[in-house]
């Protein structure tokens, strides 16, 4: 029989433990998750750039009667990065190696707030990952000038990341999550 002074000792003592375990491993979570969606979007602007780099001029001037079809807009590049270019990869055998999905939009990456950003030696723009931008997104990319053989181009991508981990901040507001942008470039030469 517990005497009556230590009876709720046990509970105390489990909330003074259990209130910092829990926060660290709500952390661990937290953290993990960051660096998964990081990863994600850094493999995926990979992808894209070397989507690009394939994509160059001799994709646009090609001699007269031949025909091509493998020039490609700033909104196709957005589709590879959001799909992932291996997705379904073919081996020697010619059977299908299915990788699953290795694009951003597999991280669970925010499309509509997630900004792809084109940059060649012309300057820069932002496409959205949702692939519905217009303007320079729905042009080819690189552009003229930009596309020949050894030319840089850089594409990167700015994601929001909102985390339960304010919550926990003092003074901060019920259910508040922080958003931090979570960035990833890549850079390439156009190869042909």
């Amino acid at each position: 029989m517990i005497p009556r002074a230590q009876r709720g000792a046990t509970t105390i003592e489990m909330t003074l433990v259990g209130i910092p375990l829990i926060f660290m491993l709500i952390s661990t979570f937290e953290i993990s998750r960051g660096m998964w969606m990081y990863n994600t979007a850094a493999t995926a602007v990979r992808e894209g750039v070397r989507f690009a780099t394939v994509h160059g001029v001799n994709c646009v001037r090609l001699a007269p009667g031949v025909p091509n079809s493998c020039e490609v807009t700033a909104n196709d590049i957005v589709k590879v990065i959001r799909a992932g270019a291996g997705n379904a990869v073919t081996n020697s055998q010619g059977t299908s190696l299915n990788y699953g999905p290795t694009g951003a939009g597999a991280a669970g990456l925010d499309e509509v707030n997630t900004l792809v950003t084109f940059t060649s030696l012309s300057g820069s723009f932002s496409c959205k990952l949702d692939g519905t931008s217009t303007g320079s997104c729905a042009l080819r990319w690189p552009p003229d000038g930009d596309n020949g053989i050894k030319k840089s181009i850089t594409i990167s991508i700015k994601t929001p990341f909102s985390s339960a981990l304010s919550m926990f901040w003092p003074g901060s507001t019920p259910v508040s999550f922080a958003v931090v942008n979570l960035w990833a470039s890549s850079s390439d030469t156009v190869q042909f």
